[in-house]
């Protein structure tokens, strides 16, 4: 149920592609489709590729005429590309079954935060799609970047902390008073993050990953997610009290019960927790020696999230050959967003993102800087990272982009600024256009992006996706 219209429960039609209007795109004898667009819910971009065996083109490449032999090639939308790559580890950090289960416990853990009250896994859950599922709440609706509460830039954000000082005394914030604080931007997707070159909304957690307790480089290039992972655990809104570091959170897991607040726990962790019930017996098991350390905390949980791959999902099964896995609707869906639509331009399959920072002209670029912030370049302002569509329907309850109101709100709001070419068009991208598509059509796209790149098991928490039930849940 997307505000308030059910999609996803509902056929459509049985037109295809053909009773969707389509009539295909030529290459080599007419234009194809051009456009562009980033963001959450899918726009514009240009989805003219083929190479399916049938036409001849290169997976993820459009068909050129050496392709073709003679005369155009007409593209359906439906050609196949590249499958889900493997996840790529980093030379400093490789993957070991023990680390990534170590992660697991380590990301799901309470104690990680200073009154044991919030995990990593707290704000990123996979039946919401790796965000926040609690962003819907009245509660979860922040001041924004600006830190006025009830202006236009207020957002959906994640409940964090109520403010404390370096004693652990609450201490009353200037705009929450002894309330529950909230982050600014909505949380990003933990699944299928690895393969971002650059994190968080604005990229500022960097590919070069810093052990924030000695300073020295860790990993010189593919450590985004290590990045990532230093900065909520010492942040005085999402987990911690003023002046927290990470010298004391290895203090305090170094006496800690592993999970001793969650229950439900999944039986792997479970096991190993049984089998090394202190935090310097899990770190030997995996490391060899005892010492927990900054750099073995975050280079495990990085190691768990490049498991969160959600690549069962029903358009990854069409793509492997599978001509029933997507609905009639939903293939029409597809064809649109790779040609009329114009989406893959920058959502590009088979990871659904181009890895780079767009302002869509879904929120005034005034109210949020994005990227600009990050690089001082005034041209990136309003610029977001683009978010990948996988399981994107499970996120959209909490509202989706950084913001998650207004035009965030739904994804068929976030789609329908697609629609439009933007709402807003100071320092838009350029290809951002509108999209030329009946009410049927956009219905058809809808049902695609919502449903069609949904993985079941992260829908069901069922592994990789299991977690145990946290104490802070309610």
């Amino acid at each position: 149920m997307i505000g308030g219209s059910s999609v996803g429960g509902s056929n459509l039609g049985e037109s295809g592609v053909g009773g969707s209007g389509l009539s295909g795109s030529s290459v080599g004898g007419a234009d194809s489709a051009r456009a562009g667009t980033a963001g959450e819910g899918g726009g514009a971009g240009t989805g003219a590729t083929a190479g399916d065996g049938d036409t001849g083109g290169g997976a993820g490449r459009p068909p050129d005429a050496s392709d073709a032999g003679s005369g155009p090639v007409y593209l359906t939308g439906l050609e196949k590309t590249d499958p889900y790559p493997a996840a790529v580890y980093p030379r400093e950090n490789p993957y070991s079954v023990e680390k990534a289960l170590l992660g697991k416990i380590l990301f799901l853990e309470e104690q990680l935060s200073s009154h044991d009250t919030q995990a990593c896994g707290t704000c990123h859950r996979p039946g919401a799609g790796g965000s926040d599922p609690r962003s819907g709440l009245s509660a979860s609706l922040g001041a924004g970047p600006n830190g006025v509460l009830g202006d236009a830039d207020d957002a959906r954000g994640s409940q964090g902390i109520v403010r404390c000082d370096s004693a652990g005394h609450p201490k009353p914030d200037p705009i929450y008073a002894l309330q529950v604080q909230v982050t600014p931007r909505k949380a990003p997707s933990a699944l299928d993050a690895w393969f971002f070159n650059q994190l968080f909304w604005d990229g500022r957690a960097t590919t070069s990953f810093v052990d924030p307790v000695t300073g020295v480089i860790a990993i010189e290039s593919g450590g985004a997610l290590e990045s990532q992972a230093a900065g909520p655990p010492v942040s005085d809104v999402e987990m911690s009290c003023e002046g927290y570091s990470w010298t004391a959170i290895e203090s305090k897991l170094a006496v800690a019960a592993p999970l001793k607040l969650a229950s439900q726990i999944p039986a792997a962790m479970s096991d190993a927790i049984s089998q090394h019930p202190s935090y310097p017996a899990l770190f030997e098991w995996v490391y060899g020696t005892p010492e927990v350390t900054a750099r073995r905390i975050l280079f495990a949980i990085a190691t768990y999230e490049r498991l969160l791959r959600s690549d069962q999902t029903p358009w990854d099964r069409f793509n492997a050959g599978d001509s029933d896995a997507l609905t009639p609707d939903q293939r029409a869906g597809l064809a649109l967003f790779n040609l009329n639509a114009r989406c893959s331009t920058c959502h590009v399959p088979p990871l659904f993102t181009d890895n780079k920072f767009h302002n869509i002209g879904a929120q005034a670029p005034n109210l949020d800087g994005g990227r600009s912030a990050i690089s001082g370049d005034t041209a990136d302002l309003g610029k977001m990272k683009t978010a990948g569509l996988r399981n994107v329907g499970l996120r959209a309850p909490g509202g989706l982009l950084h913001f998650g109101t207004g035009s965030g709100a739904t994804l068929r709001s976030v789609l329908d600024v697609y629609r439009q070419g933007g709402i807003y068009h100071e320092n838009t991208d350029p290809d951002i256009q509108s999209m030329i598509l009946t009410d049927y059509e956009f219905e058809q796209l809808l049902e695609f992006v919502q449903n069609g790149l949904t993985d079941p098991r992260a829908a069901a928490e069922l592994p990789p996706f299991d977690r145990p039930r946290l104490g802070s849940e309610h």
